[in-house]
């Protein structure tokens, strides 16, 4: 077997296993639809490379098969890359991309001497169109925890479409060029196999890397969101509290702390029961996220307080917002069960640092504000 060969056969082998193994992972429960996906795309380009290297099988099997599955593979494999992105091939163009490859590959099979340069231009244009698309649809727009790892799968898909590329330069070979006694068309062969094995190798362990990082995003939002409402929780709003204080600290600003308790909760649980009050959470929840500024942080902390952080506020823009807040809640009746119910909030306002420079510190005193407004008769902070 020549260099070339043994190469390709390796590649075969290579990309069989990963394919195989990018396959039962992607099937694991956590349904990495993208890696299972793009494990199909290796196992199909292997399966191709097989029926191009058995020289017993007939040319209608061997060649015609195997350069169809070659041109299929590129298309399951991106389809699987661009689960991570934005983009979305659409079937209709992928079916016209498979057609114009396979299809000279048909008409080219049924001559009397079929042409290598036509086998191996039509499975060429539409894969690398397909790799630089992926290429550029990850780093387009990656999300916040993957921008390395969409990046290290774009080039190793760059590296693929230069490798496609090269492959055309074997229907070219030097006329008895041979140097250390192997021809130029030996040398090529061999340094797409190089070139499709690093590419392949790369690709999936920057996948995995994706999948690795979203899947810790995607923990962390569970950690830090409540189910009930999908506000950030008690966890999350000590955060992004301690963020706030030392940007404050930094840039010698302040921020203030808005408590807000739902009035009469312990009767609407009494009189409508717990899902009238997981209701009314929910529309307090959805009023908050509507009515707040980009930048102010709302948070849940259980049962009928919210907390929100109104980052670079100071009393009296704090207090407008907080009646503003309280407002818009009582603007509008929760619908439960078909029948409205009024819902009203109370308040209490604390400002970092005049109030206090630490969680505790201001709220208590939010606490206090809230409590005195109540027994003032008043929803307004104290």
């Amino acid at each position: 077997m020549t260099r070339a060969g043994t190469l390709l056969f390796a590649l075969m082998i290579l990309q069989a296993l990963l394919g195989v193994l990018c396959v039962i992972a992607g099937r694991s429960e956590q349904n990495l639809a993208a890696l299972r996906l793009w494990g199909w795309g290796l196992v199909i380009h292997a399966a191709g490379l097989a029926l191009l290297m058995i020289p017993a099988l007939p040319p209608a099997v061997g060649q015609v098969g195997g350069n169809a599955l070659i041109a299929l593979s590129p298309v399951v494999g991106v389809s699987g890359v661009l689960g991570h992105s934005r983009v979305r091939l659409r079937l209709r163009w992928l079916g016209l991309g498979l057609a114009a490859s396979i299809v000279p590959i048909l008409i080219n099979h049924t001559q009397p001497s079929p042409s290598a340069v036509t086998d191996v231009f039509a499975t060429t244009p539409v894969a690398v169109v397909l790799f630089l698309l992926a290429a550029w649809a990850l780093t387009a727009r990656p999300a916040a925890r993957t921008v390395w790892s969409s990046r290290l799968v774009a080039v190793a898909l760059v590296l693929a479409a230069l490798t496609w590329t090269l492959r055309i330069a074997t229907t070219w070979p030097p006329d008895d060029a041979t140097v250390n006694g192997y021809s130029g068309a030996d040398a090529v062969v061999s340094l797409f196999a190089i070139g499709q094995m690093v590419a392949a190798v790369t690709a999936t362990f920057g996948l995995l890397w994706v999948d690795v990082r979203r899947m810790g995003a995607t923990v962390d939002r569970l950690v830090n969101t409540d189910p009930l409402t999908g506000l950030p929780n008690s966890r999350a709003a000590l955060k992004r509290f301690a963020d706030e204080v030392a940007r404050a600290a930094r840039h010698d600003r302040s921020f203030a702390m808005v408590l807000l308790e739902i009035d009469r909760f312990k009767s609407i649980s009494d009189m409508r029961g717990p899902l009238a009050c997981d209701a009314v959470v929910r529309h307090v929840a959805s009023t908050l996220r509507r009515g707040m500024r980009a930048e102010d942080v709302p948070s849940y902390l259980g049962g009928n307080a919210f907390v929100v952080l109104l980052p670079e506020q100071a009393k009296v823009g704090a207090a407008q917002s907080s009646d503003r807040l309280r407002e818009l809640v009582a603007a509008k009746p929760c619908s439960f069960d078909a029948w409205p119910l009024s819902v009203t909030v109370s308040s209490g306002l604390a400002v970092f640092p005049a109030d206090g420079r630490n969680w505790n510190e201001l709220f208590t005193i939010a606490i206090r504000r809230l409590s005195a407004s109540r027994r003032g008769g008043s929803q307004r902070e104290g």
